[in-house]
């Protein structure tokens, strides 16, 4: 898997499937530890999500967030609060205004990220590409 979350490693222009690819790798890096052993297996390893669901119908998913991560400078115990915030601010489907560099990329993906409750964010697809 070629590294596309690095400035260095992104393409001028997405081809298909480029959004998805970035999009994914934004999310495997901060959420799962991704590990490519020399047998050629992938192993994950938690991070700031404990564990993700895919419902079976497609529509949507639920990552269960690690309890106690702290941001930086003393703001305080991450929530999945933050998290719906965070995608959802940067989302051009939820925030027209979006300035974010993936606000595009997120757009056909993403309907919505939902607090659950303190520690259980769902993640909504407006439209699933495996």
């Amino acid at each position: 898997m070629a590294d596309t979350n690095t400035p260095g490693g992104l393409p001028r222009f997405c081809s298909a499937g480029c959004a998805e690819h970035i999009y994914m790798s934004g999310i495997t890096d901060v959420l799962f530890n991704s590990k490519l052993t020399p047998e050629g297996t992938v192993t994950t390893e938690p991070m700031l999500a404990l564990s993700f669901e895919l419902d079976p119908s497609l529509e949507f998913g639920d990552f269960t967030l690690r309890q106690g991560v702290q941001f930086h400078q003393g703001w305080g115990e991450m929530t999945a609060a933050d998290v719906e915030y965070s995608f959802n601010d940067a989302n051009s489907v939820t925030n027209p205004e979006s300035i974010h560099g993936q606000a595009g990329d997120f757009a056909p993906l993403i309907a919505s990220m939902e607090a659950l409750d303190a520690y259980t964010v769902r993640l909504h697809y407006r439209n699933y590409d495996s």
